[in-house]
């Protein structure tokens, strides 16, 4: 390794530090998260207490090493019953709890070292030794300063009961002890960048994970971001396939003859509040609003009421699409107004009746999308309606604001919603609906409209 090699481990080092100096609650709770890991993973540790008790006993034939273990060895069994019961309370103590498990261990294996030497058996220390090394190695603390307090007062403990059993003993092995600790701790400062460099490259892949959520929100539904944050296919988030629905074209009269430098803003608010009003009702189950907003257009929008969202309530969806055009006309003459424009501004929509697909396309970029079908296409029909406006307010000589229906929506409407409406014939070739030669009659019905400012 060349001194390049170092410089760039250090400043990947210093880098790893910040990140985590700067996360420091976040890291904190990630390490208390390792502690409660290593506690509920630690079976082969508890095997491995278990075998040595076993060999200790049978090595030296004492009854006293049968119990030495059993608190760390209970230890671990009450951490997994504690965590089974009070998940919560346990994460909350998991670092101190593991600092007695370690504690527990290293004392175990002191007091097998003094039950050994006061019986002359033949010990080399080295199960001291490996427990202070693992629990040194395993300080859930984030700065290594922290862990290394903690392993000198372990170290010191354990070493301080040892000599105060069998000081000879205890002064014929101690640098076993310092060796454990510095041996621990060089571990420990290991697994410690070794945490850092998981935790940053956890975090980075949940930043990145909650970025691309939150970019997805910005185009998809809420329930849509729901189920593909759990794995669903986008292709699975909304109905696809055919659906019976309402669907109103809504238009701005005349748009490109208001002139005015605050037109195209009070225009997009009136879009966000149609949009608003589209979703009030939105649940995630049963999947349902007042209506879906099947294409924004440069001065007015399609929106279809009953599928792919279920419109709301046990009344006709027809019912339901009347009263968004009232809405949207309301929304409309609030934002005009604020324009106070020298001349009258009227919306026109156009409500038609049919089935439409849902579907994504087979190539290019995935996006939901809505289609009619090849005979009686309401989508297209509603702009047709919308088209009435100029040969039905010229005939009544009104200059408002109007929403016009086909017959198959009146027919569906609630006999009091009936009763707003007026007939108007479409039967004549010079009055007829253009791709809807079966139409006899339309219906329409007159809205609010902004009235000129003068002066």
């Amino acid at each position: 390794m060349n001194a390049g090699d170092d410089r760039h481990g250090a400043e990947v080092e210093h880098e790893l530090d910040a990140f985590c100096e700067q996360r420091a609650e976040a890291f904190d709770t990630f390490l208390k998260n390792e502690s409660v890991s290593v506690l509920l993973n630690a079976n082969l540790a508890a095997l491995l207490l278990v075998m040595v008790t076993y060999l200790n006993y049978r090595k030296s034939g004492l009854p006293v090493t049968l119990y030495l273990y059993l608190p760390a060895v209970g230890l671990l069994l009450l951490a997994k019953l504690w965590h089974a019961l009070r998940p919560r309370s346990f994460i909350g103590a998991a670092r101190p709890y593991l600092d007695a498990f370690c504690a527990a261990a290293v004392a175990g294996a002191t007091l097998v070292a003094v039950a050994f030497a006061r019986h002359n058996v033949e010990s080399l220390n080295a199960p001291v030794q490996i427990a202070l090394v693992l629990t040194c190695a395993f300080g859930p603390y984030a700065r290594p300063r922290s862990n290394y307090i903690r392993s000198l007062a372990i170290g010191a403990g354990a070493f301080a009961l040892l000599y105060g059993l069998v000081p000879d003993y205890a002064l014929k092995i101690w640098v076993q002890y310092p060796i454990g600790v510095f041996l621990g701790s060089a571990a420990n400062r290991y697994l410690l960048e070794n945490r850092k460099q998981q935790f940053f490259e956890i975090s980075f892949a949940r930043h990145g994970h909650a970025h691309a959520l939150k970019q997805l929100e910005k185009m998809l539904l809420p329930h849509q971001t729901a189920r593909i944050s759990v794995g669903d296919a986008l292709e699975d988030t909304m109905p696809v396939g055919f659906g019976n629905a309402y669907v109103i074209m809504f238009d701005v009269v005349g748009s490109s003859r208001i002139h005015h430098d605050k037109f195209h803003d009070m225009l997009h608010k009136t879009f966000y509040d149609c949009y608003g009003i589209m979703m009030e009702g939105y649940r995630q189950v049963p999947l349902q609003a007042n209506g879906y907003p099947i294409k924004w257009l440069g001065d007015g929008f399609l929106c279809s009421v009953g599928f792919p969202l279920a419109a709301p309530g046990a009344g006709p969806a027809a019912d339901v699409a009347d009263t968004l055009g009232e809405l949207f006309c309301a929304a409309f003459c609030a934002n005009m107004a604020r324009l106070r424009y020298h001349d009258r501004v009227c919306c026109a929509m156009g409500v038609a009746r049919g089935t439409i697909e849902g579907f994504y396309p087979e190539n290019g970029p995935k996006h939901y999308d809505l289609r009619g079908t090849s005979s009686g296409d309401p989508i297209m029909l509603s702009t047709r309606y919308q088209e009435l406006r100029k040969m039905i307010l010229p005939g009544i000589g009104k200059r408002e604001s109007v929403m016009t229906i086909g017959e198959s929506v009146f027919l569906s409407l609630a006999p009091e919603r009936r009763a707003r409406y007026e007939a108007w014939p479409v039967s004549q070739p010079r009055n007829g609906v253009r791709d809807d030669p079966g139409a006899r009659i339309a219906y329409y019905r007159l809205l609010p409209f902004v009235e000129a400012v003068r002066g």
